[in-house]
Formats: C-alpha cells, sequence, structure tokens
C-alpha cells in the first residue's frame, strides 16, 4: 500500500421535521360584506329620489315671477313670453339660452342679461337699439337702427328721418348694409327738413329738389359734395334755359341730365 493520507470516513444523516398526516395549513378566511353599507347606499338613493320628485313637483320650484329692467318700447309681456321662463322648473333654466332666445325672438333689443335663482324667479335685464331712420316700404313701416337692423316701428318718432323704398321687402331683424345707413344720415342733415328721400337697389337715394328736378345721387360718403355740385349745375342750367326731367350725380367724375321732352 502506497504511502499517503489517509481517507477519513464519515457518514451522513438527514434529519427532517416530523408532518403530521391530514393536517392542511391554516388559512384567513373571507369576512362577510357587512350589510350596514348596503343600508346606507339604499337610503341615499331613496333619499335622491325623494329629492328629484320634490324638485320636479313642488310650486315653490317653478318660476311665477320674472322681472324685467331697461325696456322702454317692448312690452315686459313680450320679453317674458320669448324668454319661455313663465312656470318652468328653475333648475331647467339656462341663462345663456334664455338670453340668446330672447335676442333673436326681439331684434329691438342689442343685449340681453338673465339672472335665476332661489326662490324660483329670475330678472331679465335689456338694452333697447335706438332707431335712426323711419324706412317705409307702401303702407308698412319698420325702424332701421345705427348697425343697419331692422325693427318692428312702435308708434311716432318725430324728427326722424323718413326714406321711402317702393317695392322693398326688409323684414324685422334683417339688415341694411352700413353704407345706406350712413349715407341716409347724411343727407338727413344736408336736404331741408320735410325733404322725400326715395331709395332703390338701381338708382341709390333719390329726391326731388325744390325746383322739381329729380335727383339721383347713389350711395356713399361724398354727399355734400355731391349736392354741391348739384348747385352749380342748376345755375349753370337755369341760366341756358334747361329743364331737366333729371339730374344723375351717382358718378361725380360722369354726372349727367335728361332734358324734359
Amino acid at each position: 500500500m502506497p504511502f499517503g493520507r489517509k481517507r477519513s470516513r464519515y457518514t451522513r444523516y438527514e434529519i427532517t421535521a416530523p408532518v403530521a398526516l391530514g393536517v392542511q395549513p391554516a388559512r384567513e378566511q373571507a369576512r362577510p360584506a357587512g350589510g350596514a353599507s348596503r343600508l346606507v347606499a339604499a337610503a341615499m338613493l331613496v333619499a335622491g329620489v325623494w329629492l328629484l320628485y320634490l324638485f320636479g313637483t313642488q310650486d315653490a320650484f317653478f318660476i311665477s315671477e320674472v322681472e324685467v329692467r331697461g325696456n322702454q318700447r317692448v312690452t315686459v309681456e313680450e320679453i317674458v313670453a320669448a324668454s319661455g321662463l313663465r312656470d318652468l322648473n328653475i333648475f331647467w333654466a339656462d341663462p345663456r339660452e334664455v338670453a340668446t332666445r330672447v335676442r333673436e325672438a326681439l331684434p329691438d333689443l342689442t343685449e340681453v342679461r338673465v339672472r335665476c335663482g332661489l326662490p324660483a324667479r329670475c330678472r331679465i335685464t335689456v338694452v333697447e337699439r335706438p332707431p335712426l331712420l323711419v324706412w317705409r316700404q307702401g303702407e308698412a313701416r319698420i325702424w332701421i337702427g345705427a348697425d343697419g337692423v331692422a325693427v318692428p316701428a312702435r308708434g311716432e318718432r318725430p324728427g326722424m328721418m323718413v326714406v321711402e323704398s317702393p317695392g322693398g321687402t326688409l323684414r324685422p331683424g334683417e339688415r341694411l348694409d352700413p353704407r345706406i345707413v350712413e349715407t341716409a344720415l347724411q343727407l338727413h342733415d344736408l336736404l331741408p327738413p320735410g325733404t322725400v328721400v326715395q331709395y332703390t337697389a338701381r338708382y341709390g337715394f333719390t329726391f326731388v329738389d325744390r325746383r322739381g328736378w329729380v335727383v339721383r345721387l347713389g350711395v356713399g360718403e361724398d354727399m355734400a359734395l355731391k349736392l354741391t355740385v348739384l348747385e352749380a349745375l342748376a345755375q349753370e342750367l337755369t341760366a341756358q334755359g334747361v329743364r331737366p326731367a333729371f339730374v344723375d350725380l351717382r358718378y361725380l367724375e360722369a354726372p349727367y341730365y335728361a332734358v324734359e321732352q
């Protein structure tokens, strides 16, 4: 046997923990849902339904009073009727929607503000559109505001310029070209009081002057200059003994007239 290190012998022992047969690890049992939370939820649901019933059926939540401020020509009844607020549930009242509805129904108004609150009351504050012209279409009359919007004629307004529009079909709520309104206001300041002015799409503004001449002016910002040209032309024609049937000054660079036959 060769000389060397002696091998050591050892014995390995395995130790295992005893396991009890038929025994399962303990599990945490689920807690049953609390019945109290379900009762609270049910109570809240019933209360909500009851409140909705009260809000929808009790007279206290229906608008019975609508206050109107700022109106002078348009009646309270017209404004309230256009608002649709009377007998409406206060929780269904949308102030912005109501204001839009009133403006669309009544072109007389430029501004409409609506405020609603409890108890079921609303206030409508309006600003009316001031009329500047009377626009006459046959027997019908409407008023024209500074922005050209047509509104119903309400009563008499002494001092406003009257414009005849034969065959006109302008209706309340529609808008005239602002240039037409501006021209009419110029003529109101330039022509003698009581002068009858007519407007047609073809000739613009026309009137009969103190000599009985029909004068066509068109539309524009140069009415004062055109009337100055008219007087100069009238002196020349009168000196020549010419009586024109009409004088057309729509185009200052090329005015013309026609002689009565």
